[in-house]
């Protein structure tokens, strides 16, 4: 073989290289766009302008209030006195979610429905983040991503105590950034 044909050999696989590269790429974009839309736009068409009874009725009437009492184990402002043992658990995320949304006038069903859709969004992505990591390419990962966001245990959860899926969205994450 002579230098001409190894160097327009090594030319060629260079080539090929970067274009699967940048198809994967393209197809991830695809990918997370479409993981996306499926996350997002059929809950924020589900029942518009209603709010369910995901979270504490204080979270979601007055957000600033909660998050301002929320450090302190005793409320003097519920009944006659309490020891609370669950406004801690507001404090980081979905207290200062709310309470964004409130400061920028969104309603409050807009604000929830894209907490929701968060949730679902930031599991799919992070399991085909996580199988990327994982060297696997094909239909596969995309697969596994929806059957991940879309899994039947999101169910019981969803609507009710969403808060407590926010360890269900960090576990791919969390075992992608093991692998780096």
């Amino acid at each position: 073989m002579s230098t001409t044909e190894s160097a327009t050999d090594a030319t060629e696989s260079s080539t090929n290289g970067t274009a699967g590269t940048f198809s994967t790429r393209r197809i991830d974009r695809w990918t997370y766009a479409v993981l996306a839309f499926v996350a997002y736009v059929p809950i924020l068409l589900t029942a518009p302008g209603q709010v369910s009874a995901d979270t504490k009725a204080y979270l979601l009437l007055d957000p600033s209030k909660l998050l301002a009492r929320a450090p302190f184990m005793w409320d003097s402002h519920i009944n006659a006195g309490t020891v609370t043992h669950q406004n801690i658990g507001y404090l980081f995320p979905l207290g200062p979610w709310y309470w964004i949304f409130r400061t920028l006038g969104v309603p409050t069903w807009i604000a929830e429905r894209l907490w929701f859709g968060t949730l679902f969004f930031l599991a799919g992505a992070g399991v085909l983040w996580m199988l990327r990591k994982l060297g696997q390419r094909g239909p596969g990962a995309a697969v596994a991503a929806f059957a991940y966001m879309l899994s039947p245990y999101v169910l019981s959860y969803m609507g009710r105590m969403s808060v407590i899926l926010t360890p269900w969205c960090a576990l791919p994450w969390l075992i992608g950034l093991m692998l780096c």
